[in-house]
């Protein structure tokens, strides 16, 4: 299974969540509300919210070209995609892990069960401190790949609804066999 990565989402999503965060919100809380957000996205619509890939990093799952994008705006890290040279316009990383908006949130870009599942996300993470988010992160998909590197869409997938999305990936990957 991939996915297209939707950086506007993943542009709003941080906005959304340092506007909601006065003091700053930190870059394992983004990295924890994406992965959460992206599995309920599944479990409901058997897709993700940002179509970013996951590492699996050794305090938790990193969204890579997320992680891309706030890394270049730190200045320590390059991000190519179409808004790499409007990031910085955006927002600030301070003290290499904290982010603040320089602008607000354009949310528009989210269904409004996407916006569900991102609020329950950030509600979730931004409650609970540095260690328990990583356990909380260390799940089944987690476990299952190689210590930095991707972890499988398949594996975050919830079991409850495993069969029906894989089938439905099945599907489309064999009616767009048939177009070629």
């Amino acid at each position: 299974m991939k996915f297209r990565f939707n950086e506007v989402k993943a542009l709003n999503a941080i906005l959304w969540m340092a506007n909601n965060h006065p003091e700053g919100v930190d870059l394992h809380t983004i990295a924890k509300t994406f992965y959460f957000a992206d599995k309920k996205s599944f479990d409901a619509l058997g897709r993700p919210v940002f179509g970013d890939h996951y590492i699996a990093m050794k305090d938790g799952p990193v969204p890579s070209r997320t992680y891309d994008m706030l890394k270049h705006v730190r200045g320590d890290g390059s991000y190519s995609g179409n808004l790499s040279k409007e990031l910085k316009s955006f927002f600030d990383v301070v003290d290499a892990y904290k982010v603040f908006p320089k602008e607000p949130a354009d949310m528009g870009c989210f269904s409004k069960l996407e916006m569900e599942f991102l609020e329950e996300s950030f509600q979730e993470t931004s409650t609970l401190d540095y260690g328990e988010r990583r356990d909380k992160s260390h799940d089944y998909a987690w476990r299952e790949a190689d210590r930095n590197g991707q972890i499988s869409f398949e594996d975050m997938i919830p079991s409850k609804s495993k069969a029906a999305v894989l089938s439905h990936y099945q599907e489309l990957s064999e009616l767009q066999h048939l177009k070629m």
